[in-house]
């Protein structure tokens, strides 16, 4: 997949996720990915055991049957940055048992933090990961502590 949703399952491997569920809307890509963190994580103890991670087609009968079992769902694609995409995720297989985390920053809002709040889950936007990723550039680049308050503060377009 792309870079971020790589990022994303690869921190989650890192951290001993119970369970991670990939899904791309190329399968191929997903399917690469979990052959890597299957490598990295062989022979490693993990709380969900053998099948800790899976990989299911861009579908909604697929979905569905995964999402009953899944408490965090976090959108990496760009779906949901024009009005007019399609949600990345079923408004009607949203849950209140669900964390969703939509990596755009623009709009605020999207579709499907909008559809996540009516179904009762707790939702985030990319903002504050942009936040991080700006501070942690800015720490490295000046080696000093970055100015998060400052740099909240300087966004067009914060919470």
């Amino acid at each position: 997949g792309g870079g971020t949703g790589r990022a994303i399952a690869w921190q989650c491997a890192l951290e001993n996720c119970q369970r991670l569920v990939l899904v791309n809307r190329t399968v191929e890509k997903a399917q690469m990915l979990a052959q890597e963190l299957r490598l990295f994580c062989n022979g490693k103890a993990r709380p969900g055991g053998a099948t800790w991670l899976e990989v299911i087609e861009w579908e909604e009968l697929a979905m569905e049957a995964q999402l009953g079992k899944i408490d965090l769902i976090v959108n990496a694609t760009p779906l949901g940055m024009n009005p007019s995409d399609v949600l990345p995720v079923p408004a009607g297989l949203l849950a209140s048992q669900h964390a969703v985390f939509d990596c755009i920053y623009q709009p605020r809002k999207t579709a499907l933090l909008s559809a996540a709040e009516q179904a009762g889950a707790r939702v985030a936007n990319g903002l504050s990961m942009l936040l991080q990723q700006g501070a942690l550039s800015f720490s490295i680049w000046f080696q000093r502590e970055a100015p998060i308050d400052a740099m909240s503060k300087a966004l067009p377009f914060r919470q």
